[in-house]
């Protein structure tokens, strides 16, 4: 909690205002623009996938969504470097976002290939 204050407290007050819908599932999805009967139908205007969730938004699969993921996760890469996150953890979230994202039904097992050739760090990241 102490991080999450932290990050909100240099947050605008937009990105205030999405985390708050985000973590309500109150966005703007198919789904619940379907429910405020703002849209005739949930379907992804991207990738025209049925029923657009909270998921399908991180997970979609449309070309242009996906250049735009990995663009994001270089950014969010690139900010850890910025801030002197060490360098085991940031690639730890870089490559778990995109092998997640690459293929969201993926199994995590000891032997996954996000974890590092260091058997501690391994172990501190298997044990989260």
């Amino acid at each position: 909690w102490k991080s999450y204050a932290r990050a909100r407290k240099q947050a605008t007050f937009a990105l205030k205002l999405f985390i708050t819908k985000w973590v309500s599932g109150d966005t703007s999805t198919g789904r619940v623009m379907v429910q405020r009967k703002q849209r005739v139908h949930s379907n992804c205007p991207r990738c025209n996938s049925e029923d657009e969730h909270l998921h399908h938004v991180l997970t979609c699969r449309s070309s242009t969504t996906a250049l735009l993921r990995l663009d994001l996760i270089t950014e969010l890469y690139m900010w850890l470097k910025s801030v002197k996150t060490q360098s085991y953890i940031a690639n730890f979230i870089r490559k778990g976002l995109k092998t997640w994202l690459e293929d969201p039904s993926y199994e995590w097992g000891d032997d996954s290939a996000i974890f590092t050739r260091s058997g501690k760090h391994n172990n501190a990241f298997k044990s989260q």
